[in-house]
């Protein structure tokens, strides 16, 4: 299963577009990954300081016996001062 964002503008910005996303895509475990990666994407973006950045985020994890054996996220921050 797999999820990705993208935004772009001031850290209020994202941040407000990371809250607001339901990514609505995304069903049964990939919403259940964006759900547990948005805390760590809040934590990175209230930590940047610019006037502006731009944000790309993705992950995928695997499951067996509905059990999470493997998960996996990338995520690309660039302050644009």
């Amino acid at each position: 299963m797999s999820w990705s964002f993208a935004a772009a503008g001031s850290p209020e910005d994202v941040t407000r577009a990371i809250e607001e996303s339901a990514n609505n895509h995304l069903t049964d475990q990939s919403l259940q990954e964006w759900h547990d990666a948005k805390s760590a994407l809040l934590t990175l973006v209230g930590a940047n300081k610019a006037h502006n950045i731009s944000l790309s985020a993705s992950g995928h994890a695997s499951f067996a016996n509905n059990e999470k054996t493997y998960g996996e996220c990338r995520v690309d921050l660039k302050s644009q001062t």
